[in-house]
C-alpha cells in the first residue's frame, strides 16, 4: 500500500491540512464509473478503522499539533470514527480558559481561586449542515458531495470549521498551552521556545511517541513522511526538532516538508523574520532523504491578481483562502505518490537533485491559465519543453476537448526535471514524466471564488474541478526570490553587528548568516510562469 504519514504543526499548517484532507475526500472512491484509469489509492493517506457494529470507516494517517484555542469545536470530540453515531462531547473540552490549569494547581495547595472557563465552541453552520443527516460509514473515503455554505471566507473562525474528515482520536495533540514554556505566560511566538518545549517533552516522556509509533506500525510498507509546519512562531522550532527526531529514528525514510508563512503582504516583526530564517534552516534537516519547500499564503493583492470574479474582501479569512491554494499545491505535487507511479523517496531524490541543500522554492498558478481552447494540449507541452519551470512541473487536467467526438480528455502530465546548477552554470538534466488523468476535485468547503474559474475569454464558468500548474525551481538565473537569501543575510549581519540577537545565541546567528549567504550563491528561483 506504500503509506505516507502526515504531521501538521501550528495554525497555518492546519488551515492547509484541513483543505488537503477535504480534497482527498473529494476524489472518486469505489464507483467504477467515476474512477479514472489510474485511480488515487486512498490507503496511502488513510487508515482503516476495521469492522464493527457500524461497519468499516477510514481516518487520515495524520498527527495534528496546535494550541488548544485553535482547535475550535474539534476539541469537544472524542472516539474513533468507527460507528455511525456522532462522537460524544467531552465535558472537559479544549476550549476551557488556560487559567483553569493554574486553578487546579493552586487548589492542590489549599488556596482559594476563582476558576474561569469559556463556553464550548459551537460547530460552524457548515459542519452542522454536514452532520444533518450523518451518513453511515463507508468502505473508502467518499467524495465530498456538499455544496459550499455561502461564502465561508467571511464565516470561518477556526481551521476545524470546514473540515469534512473524521479523525482518529490519537491524531490530536492539543496540549500546547500558553503556559507550557518556561512556566511563563506567552504566545508561543519564538522559534527557540518550540525547540525548548520539544526537549522538555522528550526528557519527560511526553512526546506522544506512541501515536507516531502506532501510525508507523499500521503501515504495511511506509513510503515516508510529509510535514506541514508554521515558520513564523514557536511551531517552526518544534517542527525542526521533531524533524531531527524523525531523521534519527527513521533514518532511511524520505521526508517532504512544507514550511508555511503568511503572505508576502504581511509586515513581519523582527522576531517573526528571524523565526522564518531559523525555520528555513531547521526544516531543511541534515538528511540526504528530505527536502524543505518554503511556501507563503497569498495575500489580498495576489489573490485578486488571479482574476477570479468572486474576489475576496478585507473581511475574508485569508488563512482559509490561502490554505486552499497551498493545499491544492501539496495535493498536486504529491499525487504521483498516491497513484502508484512513483514513490516518495524517488520524488524527493528528483527534487533535491545534486544541490544537497535540502531547500527548494515552490510556485503555482491555480487555477492554471491553461484551459480549454484550440491547441491547449500543445501549449501546455510548450511550457514544459521550453523550461519555463525547472525541476518540477505538475499539470493536472482537464485541459481540452477533441473536436471530433466532443468528449472531454482528462490529460495531465507531471514532469520532474533536475538541473544541476553550480555557480550559475547549467549541468545535466534528468527527467521523469508521468501522465495523470486525474483532475483536481474541488470539495464543497473550498472558497467560492475557485468555482468561478477564469477562462481565456474572461467568461466565468462554474466547475467542480480545475486545471492546476505547480512548479519547483532550482534554476540558473538570478531573480528577486533568490536575492531574498542575500538580503536576509545582510539583515542578519546588521542585527549581529548592533548586538540585536533577539534572545538567540550569537554564534548560532552567525552560522545562520553563513547558511543564507551560501544559499544566495547556490540558488536562484523563477518568480513568473
Amino acid at each position: 500500500m506504500h503509506e505516507i504519514i502526515t504531521l501538521q504543526f501550528g495554525e497555518l499548517a492546519n488551515y492547509v491540512g484541513s483543505h488537503f484532507w477535504n480534497i482527498q475526500q473529494a476524489y472518486p472512491a469505489d464507483d467504477a464509473s467515476q474512477i479514472p484509469s489510474q485511480p488515487v489509492d486512498h490507503g496511502v493517506l488513510f487508515r482503516s478503522n476495521g469492522g464493527g457494529p457500524g461497519g468499516q470507516s477510514w481516518t487520515p494517517r495524520v498527527l495534528i499539533y496546535d494550541l488548544k484555542p485553535n482547535f475550535g469545536s474539534l476539541c469537544q470530540y472524542t472516539g474513533a470514527a468507527t460507528t455511525a453515531a456522532k462522537p460524544e462531547l467531552t465535558p472537559t473540552g479544549g476550549q476551557q480558559h488556560v487559567l483553569q490549569g493554574l486553578a487546579r494547581s493552586y487548589d492542590a495547595g489549599g488556596q482559594r481561586v476563582a476558576v474561569h472557563t469559556q463556553d464550548p465552541v459551537t460547530p460552524s453552520d457548515y459542519l452542522r449542515t454536514l452532520d444533518s443527516p450523518l451518513p453511515a460509514p463507508t468502505t473508502t473515503p467518499q467524495p465530498s458531495t456538499s455544496t459550499a455554505h455561502g461564502d465561508l471566507a467571511n464565516d470561518v473562525r477556526y481551521w476545524s470549521d470546514y473540515g469534512e474528515s473524521y479523525y482518529h482520536p490519537g491524531a490530536f495533540y492539543p496540549d500546547f498551552s500558553t503556559l507550557s514554556v518556561n512556566g511563563a505566560l506567552n504566545d508561543f511566538a519564538d522559534y527557540q521556545q518550540g525547540q525548548e518545549l520539544f526537549r522538555t517533552q522528550w526528557k519527560q516522556g511526553e512526546l506522544n511517541e506512541d501515536a507516531l509509533r502506532r501510525c508507523v506500525e499500521e503501515a504495511d510498507t511506509l513510503q515516508g513522511f510529509q510535514i506541514l509546519a508554521n515558520t513564523l512562531d514557536g511551531f517552526g522550532g518544534y517542527a525542526s526538532a521533531y524533524l531531527e527526531y524523525l531523521q534519527d529514528e527513521y533514518a532511511k525514510e524520505p521526508i517532504l516538508t512544507f514550511g508555511i508563512a503568511e503572505g508576502t503582504g504581511q509586515s513581519y516583526s523582527d522576531r517573526q523574520r528571524l523565526n522564518q530564517l531559523l525555520a528555513l534552516r531547521g526544516l531543511a534537516g541534515d538528511s540526504d532523504h528530505g527536502v524543505h519547500l518554503p511556501l507563503q499564503m497569498p495575500d489580498l493583492a495576489s489573490l485578486r491578481a488571479f482574476g477570479w470574479t468572486a474576489e475576496p474582501t478585507r473581511h475574508s479569512n485569508f488563512k482559509y483562502l490561502g490554505g486552499a491554494v497551498l493545499a491544492a499545491f501539496v495535493d498536486t505535487l504529491t499525487l504521483p505518490c498516491r497513484t502508484g507511479q512513483t514513490a516518495l523517496h524517488s520524488l524527493v531524490r528528483h527534487l533535491e537533485g545534486s544541490q544537497r541543500c535540502g531547500i527548494l522554492a515552490g510556485l503555482q498558478s491555480f487555477p492554471s491559465p491553461v484551459v480549454e481552447w484550440p491547441g491547449a494540449d500543445q501549449s501546455i507541452r510548450d511550457v514544459v519543453e521550453r523550461g519555463t519551470l525547472q525541476d518540477v512541473s505538475v499539470f493536472q487536467g482537464p485541459l481540452s476537448r477533441t473536436s471530433a467526438t466532443s468528449q472531454e480528455i482528462l490529460l495531465s502530465a507531471v514532469q520532474i526535471n533536475r538541473r544541476a546548477a553550480v555557480h550559475g552554470t547549467a549541468g545535466t538534466s534528468d527527467t521523469a514524466r508521468f501522465d495523470l488523468p486525474v483532475p483536481l476535485p474541488l470539495p464543497g468547503s473550498f472558497p467560492a471564488m475557485f468555482r468561478a474559474a477564469s477562462s481565456v475569454n474572461s467568461k466565468a464558468t462554474a466547475t467542480d474541478e480545475l486545471p492546476t500548474l505547480d512548479g519547483l525551481a532550482v534554476a540558473t538565473a538570478r531573480t528577486s526570490q533568490a536575492q531574498w537569501f542575500g538580503d536576509s543575510a545582510h539583515w542578519l549581519r546588521q542585527q549581529t553587528n548592533t548586538g540585536a540577537t533577539h534572545h538567540q545565541d550569537r554564534d548560532e546567528l552567525l552560522e545562520l548568516r553563513e547558511f543564507l549567504e551560501d544559499l544566495d550563491q547556490r540558488y536562484t528561483v523563477y518568480d513568473n510562469m
